[in-house]
């Protein structure tokens, strides 16, 4: 088969590529998956595990980059974000990698709040909102986390960085959907005490791109479906940027600060 039959879309983490109606994502490790774009009723996820990578990786290959994509492809949006629930709604914290959104949905859960994600979250609208659903339990921290009471602290980083460690998998996770009060667009700030900033126009649009999984969808479709999913999150879901220090002498103190901050937002019902 020639390399002109497929269309190739490039990613940092992931590359698709598409023939006919086969969908073909290889991670950066590695694995592949592939599945047909124009499935109905049943769907299937195909996937092969790269030889060289642990189990433990490949697993969290499948279920949080090819299952996110396959899923918004087959028309059940998924976002790349972690979600704590406030006062029984969803509150959504999304960011590129690294910037904190384990660490946030890891002290939620030492607190003993309700969290349903610390990574990919199912969101779908309903009626003039939408919903959250739970995902997978526990949180996800990179080796040395001040988290990892009890659980290895260190290790020796490979080709793919620092070993990460899956905490909290003993705690149940709500079983039943919250509707989405807001999200918050991680940002760093130099003080310790959280503060939010609205988010408007193309800035809010690029922002809600890089957190909805689209990559997936085939070129015909692209960007219409694309436009259609990320604006409705936007004119859906009220979003700031959340600004905040990362420090460990005050991070109990910003997690009581983003839940004083969700409280008093003008949130929609």
């Amino acid at each position: 088969m020639a390399a002109t039959d497929w269309f190739i879309r490039d990613s940092r983490h992931l590359d698709f590529a598409m023939r006919g109606d086969t969908m073909l994502l290889a991670s950066y490790c590695g694995s592949l998956a592939w599945f047909d774009v124009k499935a109905t009723g049943e769907h299937t996820l195909h996937v092969a595990r790269a030889p060289s990578i642990s189990t433990e990786r490949f697993n969290h290959t499948a279920l949080h980059a090819f299952l996110p994509n396959a899923l918004t492809c087959w028309g059940m949006p998924m976002l790349h974000a972690a979600c704590v629930v406030v006062d029984g709604r969803a509150v959504l914290l999304s960011g590129p990698s690294s910037a904190g959104k384990s660490t946030l949905a890891a002290g939620f859960l030492r607190r003993g709040d309700a969290v349903l994600s610390d990574d990919v979250i199912r969101v779908e609208r309903d009626g003039a909102g939408f919903v959250a659903y739970p995902s997978y339990g526990g949180a996800r921290l990179r080796s040395g986390s001040f988290l990892l009471d009890g659980t290895p602290r260190r290790g020796r980083a490979n080709k793919f960085g620092l070993p990460k460690f899956r905490i909290g998998t003993d705690v149940a996770v709500p079983q039943e959907r919250f509707p989405v009060a807001a999200m918050l667009f991680l940002g760093h700030s130099r003080s310790p005490r959280p503060t939010l900033e609205p988010l408007a126009g193309g800035e809010l649009m690029n922002e809600w791109l890089d957190a909805s999984f689209v990559q997936a969808l085939p070129r015909d479709r692209f960007a219409r479906d694309a436009f259609t999913l990320v604006g409705g999150f936007a004119r859906g879901i009220p979003a700031w940027r959340l600004r905040y220090k990362r420090s460990v002498r005050h991070f109990d103190g910003l997690l009581d600060g983003i839940v004083e901050l969700v409280r008093v937002l003008p949130l929609r019902s």
